[in-house]
């Protein structure tokens, strides 16, 4: 290769990496701007947030607005054609089990880290979603969690942004993606996970070429991670109260309907467990099979990251992370 064009293709993904940092950055405050004035015209027209559903017209405003940005910043940068690549069913279910078990180990690692933060701090850190979660109804979760952000967050993290950065190859754009999206969730308890598996939807796509696969995945995995799991838990309130102390077998199997709690938190607990172990089997046996499609350019790693944009990106949201903890 010209040395020459070689310099010139580094210098230009370079910039190429800082414009996409500085667009997220650009989106960031754009949402708190939108955020602020809607909810400000609301109050100032006396819309009451939870008769209206205000929650509901203040996320999918935003999700809205976040895709517009990112279009119009990124427009004149062209957008590389994924080739379509349709998935079996059994390869969909296996998806499902993968995308637990990523969810499992990233979850861990961020519920070591906040526990280990929080006994430093004598002060427990605690997750914004579950809270946000807590002082919302069910149907406006299922919209917002289930159905908005799975749509929306597959579109800018996985399609609008992959289709843009394609062209430095398969592994590159999957690392990008995962990174931005385990950053913009703004905490420590979510960015683990939420980076693996964002890694995962990102190589759904770049091998498929199909969005409706991670949109797919990604409500699932909302739908059991902050829903269902929640109503199990109202659930096991009322249905586990019984104290087990010197309880015999025979006495259970003799009021087992007082005990019916028990029996399906045990089912539920070994379902999900079988479905993180296999989850992880698959992982281990494909992890060294996976080929990724090369890029027109050939990019040095570090430029993905040591640009003046995306330094800006990851210290501001290092910046809020941070500031999370003492939230």
């Amino acid at each position: 290769m010209n040395k020459d064009l070689y310099l010139e293709d580094q210098k230009e993904g370079g910039k190429f990496f800082s414009k996409i940092g500085f667009t997220f950055i650009v989106i960031t405050f754009a949402t708190i701007v939108f955020q602020v004035i809607l909810m400000s015209l609301m109050e100032l027209f006396s819309i009451d947030m939870v008769s209206t559903n205000g929650d509901i017209i203040v996320g999918l405003s935003v999700s809205v607005v976040q895709i517009i940005f990112f279009i119009l910043l990124m427009k004149n940068n062209e957008s590389f054609h994924i080739e379509k690549n349709k998935m079996s069913i059994l390869a969909f279910i296996g998806c499902i089990f993968v995308s637990f078990a990523l969810v499992f180990i990233g979850d861990l690692i961020g519920t070591l880290l906040t526990d280990f933060i929080g006994n430093s701090l004598n002060s427990p850190v605690t997750n914004p979603v579950s809270e946000m979660i807590e002082e919302s109804d069910i149907w406006s979760n299922v919209l917002l969690i289930v159905i908005f952000a799975p749509v929306f967050e597959e579109l800018l993290f996985r399609k609008l942004l992959i289709d843009k950065t394609m062209k430095y190859g398969g592994f590159v754009s999957i690392i990008f993606s995962a990174t931005l999206f385990g950053f913009f969730h703004g905490n420590f308890t979510q960015f683990f996970y939420a980076f693996l598996l964002g890694g995962f939807f990102a190589l759904i796509y770049v091998k498929t070429g199909y969005i409706w696969y991670t949109i797919i995945l990604h409500g699932i995995i909302n739908f059991f991670g902050s829903i269902l799991s929640g109503m199990l838990n109202s659930f096991f309130e009322t249905n586990m109260s019984q104290d087990l102390t010197n309880t015999t077998i025979n006495q259970i199997m003799l009021n087992i309907n007082d005990y019916l709690g028990y029996f399906i938190s045990i089912a539920i607990n070994i379902f999900f467990y079988l479905m993180i172990i296999i989850g992880v089997i698959l992982i281990l046996y494909y992890f060294r099979k996976i080929k990724l499609p090369e890029g027109d350019i050939k990019l040095k790693k570090s430029l993905l990251f040591l640009n003046p944009g995306m330094i800006c990106f990851l210290l501001l949201y290092l910046f809020v992370m941070v500031l999370s903890i003492f939230s």
